[in-house]
């Protein structure tokens, strides 16, 4: 329960959005542009990876089954290269 509440107290203000299918890129925006500055898309995880090597994120979340760079390699790709951002 207090892990839980540590993560209540997080803010986040730049999130990526990962995810092949356009309707559900747009559904996560709109339910969160609210409450979040900046939103990202990327429609694949090949593009995903160029922006975070370009960009720093508070938050990233995941398709986990793309075609291509699926999001548990993106995943994976990031742990590997920047521990610091996977455990985020």
């Amino acid at each position: 329960m207090a892990q839980l509440e540590e993560a209540a107290d997080v803010l986040i203000t730049r999130l990526l959005v990962v995810d092949d299918e356009p309707a559900i890129l747009d559904l996560i925006t709109r339910g969160l542009r609210d409450e979040i500055n900046i939103i990202q898309q990327a429609n694949s995880g090949e593009t995903a990876l160029e922006m975070i090597r370009n960009s720093d994120f508070d938050c990233i979340l995941l398709d986990l089954k793309m075609p291509g760079v699926s999001g548990m390699e993106v995943f994976e790709r990031i742990a590997a290269s920047d521990l610091r951002t996977a455990d985020r």
